[in-house]
């Protein structure tokens, strides 16, 4: 999808996801950090999401992101909800995951939580893609894992 075929309201999200070694992981004490839930409606390309801690009020948004032949932009739309709204969606049949997000070094840490307790991903994000590209692997990464699917949030939750 380029820029010419942008649906309206959408903005291109660039980033990058990289496998975290656990026995590498930086520290996460002290480290802000944020509660994640996601809802990945059945059938669609929608997700719900919950953000809670850091002392804020809990965070509500509805997610869809388009398919791009870019693994690393692709559009995205979120829509902010009320806590009213979140709960008459959050009854819609889909697949849950959960997990909590440090920020290292410019970095948000997903610790995954459940059935892929132990996973760690770290990801970045740019406001353009050659500058999410110019960012450089941590030292604390395995490897690049932006283009596969199987560490999309959609399929970790399907397999949670």
């Amino acid at each position: 999808m380029t820029a010419m075929e942008l649906p309206k309201y959408a903005l291109f999200e660039h980033e990058r996801r990289f496998l975290v070694d656990p026995a590498r992981c930086p520290p996460l004490d002290g480290a802000a950090m944020v509660r994640i839930e996601d809802l990945y409606i059945v059938a669609t390309r929608l997700r719900l999401r919950r953000v809670t801690g850091a002392g804020a009020a809990p965070v509500y948004k509805l997610c869809r992101k388009y398919l791009s032949d870019d693994p690393v932009s692709a559009p995205i739309t979120n829509l902010y909800l009320t806590a009213e709204e979140f709960a008459q969606l959050d009854v819609l049949p889909g697949n849950r995951i959960s997990k909590c997000r440090y920020r290292i070094d410019g970095f948000g840490l997903d610790v995954f939580e459940g059935r892929h307790a132990g996973l760690i991903i770290a990801e970045i994000e740019a406001p353009t893609q050659a500058a999410v590209l110019a960012q450089m692997m941590p030292g604390w990464a395995m490897r690049e894992v932006t283009g596969d699917p199987a560490y999309s949030g959609a399929e970790l939750a399907r397999t949670a």
